[in-house]
């Protein structure tokens, strides 16, 4: 029988392959809503072990480390020290003499770059200190960029102390020479409805986008209207962001044309946000299968329109709130929505006794009657259920639970995996195990 060490170049390069798997992280984009929900909050936990994994197998020998290169660099960083960059361009120019041939920098299918990292020459780094008489020189993430044509995801973190002069032109034309690019995720506060502009011009072959828009009265892009098409966009993560959320000018929307948008998120920071947005709900609307619209702040709180989904979104299938967030309209809507299957509910760490009333309203707004056709209600939440469940320490909680879960006339209720939600017995401290008939409970 053959040892692992004997098998040929390509079954090993399966075995690899099954040992290091990350769709998540590489994909394009998901069509499940709930992933779609939750994948930013939960990076570093899938990728991590992952990571580390193809580490250790390419120590093994250098048989293991040629036949793995592949996987070791199909997810990389440009982050940290200029120096670490450097190395990672030098290792991406090395030919491979393993499986495909070729330079290495062909196998990346994520880049990761943090633009606090470099100087603001960012094609090349150079050492301000001398080295034998002569200033040394490192690679910058566009050169980075330059050796990856493969690369499918580009993450950037723009945080930057000083932005230099055309900042954004010099991000936008250095990811238009990446032809198989499909999905961005661009966090920070530089950015706003201009660079969203032409990006959508730039590369109109991208399937996803998650961008951070700055959306203050001081961009340069708060009083003009920008025409956005993104003809081949399925997913779009939006977050507006300003300085003072007490004076919010959103730049006026003209018609986005994203004729196959299927998924929409839209960061709430306040009531204000809705009414603003309006105009884009009613644009993009029409045709989407799901939505989500998570709270930022921890203490904000807004108020859905009773007309919200049949006015805007009629064929919505899938939609995702945060629970005890969202102030639902008292009386149902009055014409039934027959395209909403899934509601996913937000929760939060920790939990307290008027959650009830929020739970409540949501059993009582979502009915069958108003929804005929909501099957599903999946608990989508950074954490799973059950670290949720921990903070049920009361026994109103618990009962208000066991009721929902076992409540035949309403949707199913699951967790994030799909399966049935199960309840374990709760640990209440001693005093609330003498006393029940004393707990100080206010309905």
């Amino acid at each position: 029988m053959a040892t692992i060490h004997k098998l040929p170049y390509e079954l090993l390069s399966l075995v690899f392959r099954y040992a290091t798997l990350d769709e998540v992280s590489l994909e394009a984009t998901y069509t499940d809503p709930g992933l779609l929900a939750t994948y930013r909050f939960s990076e570093y936990e899938r990728t991590g072990p992952v990571f580390e994994t193809k580490s250790a197998i390419s120590k093994v020998s250098r048989r293991w480390r040629t036949v793995s290169a592949q996987y070791l660099c199909e997810y990389i960083y440009c982050i940290g020290r200029r120096e670490s960059v450097h190395w990672l361009a030098k290792c991406l120019e090395k030919k491979d003499n393993g499986v495909t041939g070729g330079h290495r920098g062909q196998w990346v299918k994520r880049i990761d770059v943090s633009l606090r990292s470099f100087d603001v020459d960012w094609s090349t780094i150079t050492d301000e200190e001398q080295h034998n008489g002569e200033e040394k020189s490192y690679y910058g993430w566009q050169h980075i960029l330059s050796l990856t044509p493969n690369v499918v995801v580009v993450d950037i973190m723009d945080e930057l102390d000083n932005y230099p002069t055309d900042w954004t032109t010099q991000v936008l034309f250095s990811l238009r020479s990446l032809s198989r690019l499909r999905r961005v995720e661009w966090n920070g506060h530089g950015a706003d409805i201009s660079d969203l502009m032409q990006l959508s011009t730039l590369c109109p072959q991208l399937i996803h986008i998650g961008i951070t828009l700055n959306a203050s009265s001081d961009s340069e892009a708060s009083t003009d209207a920008f025409t956005i098409s993104l003809p081949e966009t399925q997913t779009l993560l939006l977050h507006w962001t300003q300085k003072n959320h007490n004076n919010i000018q959103f730049p006026p929307f003209k018609p986005w044309d994203i004729p196959k948008l299927e998924h929409f998120t839209l960061f709430i920071c306040s009531h204000d946000y809705m009414r603003l947005a309006q105009p884009l709900f009613q644009s993009l609307g029409t045709h989407l299968r799901s939505l989500e619209l998570p709270t930022l702040g921890k203490y904000e709180k807004w108020t859905l329109p009773g007309d919200f989904l049949a006015s805007n979104f009629p064929r919505l299938e899938t939609l995702i709130l945060d629970v005890f967030k969202v102030l639902l309209p008292r009386v149902p809507p009055s014409e039934p929505h027959r395209y909403l299957r899934v509601l996913g509910w937000r929760l939060r760490m920790g939990t307290a006794l008027f959650d009830l009333l929020h739970l409540n309203e949501h059993r009582q707004y979502f009915n069958r009657d108003a929804f005929p056709l909501l099957e599903t209600v999946r608990i989508v939440h950074p954490y799973h259920f059950e670290d949720y469940s921990k903070g049920l320490t009361s026994v109103g909680m618990v009962d208000y639970w066991r009721s929902l879960l076992s409540d035949s006339s309403w949707a199913n209720m699951v967790d994030f995996e799909g399966d049935p939600i199960t309840l374990e017995e709760p640990e209440y401290d001693l005093w609330l195990q003498g006393n029940t008939e004393e707990w100080p409970i206010e309905w």
